[in-house]
């Protein structure tokens, strides 16, 4: 790997532009150097898709640049500009990875996540290259507090740099082996390079589940496109009450609206027209209120407790969920808002389309260190391990948060050529529930209280 530093004095960079310009000239450079060597297949990975797409542009003055738009990309022999999330999965003779920025990257184990992503995509050649404000999950040595033991993939083996700005690695692949984060020690003549990181070579250990995957995982790309399928029709045929709640029968499938509390709803969906009885076992509430009302008109279903009110569109089946003085709290997707598949082999796969808020930030919470992960514009896995006694929690800045009854593999999506989904495998049917809350706190108890 080479770690490449522009100069950015102000005599010689005055401006923002020319930075710029500096960068997308040596990465075409780069490149160029690496199809002169015969590698067919070449990856840039930015941070976003609007990175990759400015990049993009710039870069296609200097050398060829496959289509990367995420709809029409062939993934073939030369060049593609990629965000880091749809790189999960693929792998490439070379890669570059673009201006890996401290706001980019902070140091925290998600954004090394997506470093380590971007690194180990490269099967023969990898180059990080950057104009300053280099992220410190590379810039910086670990001190004696953070170093820890990490699991490897692919090792890869430091050697001594030739240059004071750039270290070179050659990936290979033994088999995962643990280690400790150090720094390469440099000539009397050089300055000594940080190599270790938990970034690039390393990766954490965690907790998986059964697939494979553990909590802020990125999934593999070929699962981030939803599976291909005859219109589905959700418009709803009739509604009836039952103890359990409000059922809203479809073509598709049943959808059960059910109270727990005034501030949650529990929200089951099964194709067909037959709901299974209970409920997860991890669900546990000390006591529920089935206080509700409800108003059946020709267009639209209302419900309503005393701190939330939710419309269903009779003709597309999807949700509004608002508070009681219909503040906007979440929406479902307009047409085709759920859908159930089921495998070749006979696993069951759902998707809950959603239209999160434009500036609405959503984290995925893993209660065990209170750690949360901003979840909108990528991909991640939100499911804890085989042996978490958590389930998978979303949590909203606009007020709300879902709780996902499901021990599978659950992942978010937010990319606009995959759309905006929750995801989950091994469920017979969907179930979730909701909460309105006015902050995290809130939400938080009425997790603890679902839990018991």
């Amino acid at each position: 790997m080479r770690v490449i530093g522009l100069e950015t004095e102000a005599d010689i960079m005055s401006s923002i532009d020319v930075v710029q310009s500096t960068v997308i000239e040596k990465a075409a450079e780069i490149c160029k150097e690496w199809q002169k060597k015969g590698l067919a297949t070449i990856a840039i990975i930015c941070r976003n898709q609007k990175e990759a797409t400015i990049a993009a542009k710039e870069l296609s003055k200097h050398i060829d640049i496959l289509d990367s738009n995420p709809e029409h990309m062939d993934f073939g022999n030369g060049i593609m500009v990629l965000p880091v999330e749809y790189t999960k999965g693929l792998e490439f003779d070379a890669v570059l990875i673009l201006k890996p920025t401290k706001e980019a990257y902070p140091v925290d184990d998600g954004h090394a996540k997506l470093l380590y992503v971007a690194a180990t995509r490269a099967l023969h050649e990898l180059c990080v290259l950057h104009s300053g404000d280099f992220t410190g999950l590379i810039a910086e040595p670990a001190s004696k507090k953070e170093t820890r033991e990490f699991v490897i993939d692919p090792v890869v083996q430091p050697v001594s740099p030739s240059i004071s700005k750039a270290t070179v690695l050659k990936p290979t692949a033994p088999k995962p082996t643990v280690v400790k984060p150090t720094i390469a020690k440099a000539s009397s003549n050089h300055t000594a390079q940080p190599v270790a990181k938990p970034i690039v070579s390393l990766k954490p250990k965690a907790v998986k589940n059964e697939s494979g995957t553990a909590f802020g995982d990125i999934p593999a790309t070929q699962l981030l496109r939803p599976a291909g399928h005859p219109k589905i029709d959700l418009g709803v045929q009739w509604v009836s009450k039952e103890n359990d709640g409000i059922y809203l029968q479809s073509r598709y499938g049943v959808l059960r609206i059910s109270p727990v509390r005034s501030d949650i709803v529990r929200i089951t969906f099964a194709k067909g027209s037959q709901i299974a009885p209970g409920k997860h076992p991890k669900i546990n509430p000390a006591k529920t209120s089935r206080a509700c009302g409800y108003k059946d008109s020709s267009k639209m279903l209302e419900f309503v407790t005393d701190d939330l009110y939710l419309q269903v569109d009779k003709a597309t089946g999807s949700i509004c969920y608002m508070t009681r003085d219909k503040k906007l709290l979440l929406e479902e997707r307009k047409e085709e808002c759920r859908q159930i598949d089921v495998t070749p082999r006979g696993m069951i796969r759902s998707w809950i389309y959603l239209k999160w808020q434009k500036g609405e930030n959503i984290f995925g919470h893993r209660i065990a260190d209170k750690l949360g992960t901003n979840l909108r514009g990528s991909a991640r896995y939100i499911s804890h391990g085989d042996n978490s006694e958590d389930l998978p929690l979303l949590i909203s800045d606009k007020g709300y948060g879902l709780v996902i009854a499901s021990d599978g593999p659950v992942f978010t999506c937010d990319i606009a050529a995959y759309g905006s989904y929750v995801y989950t495998e091994n469920i017979k049917q969907m179930d979730f529930y909701f909460i309105a809350g006015k902050d995290k706190d809130t939400i938080l108890s009425a997790y603890e209280f679902l839990r018991g």
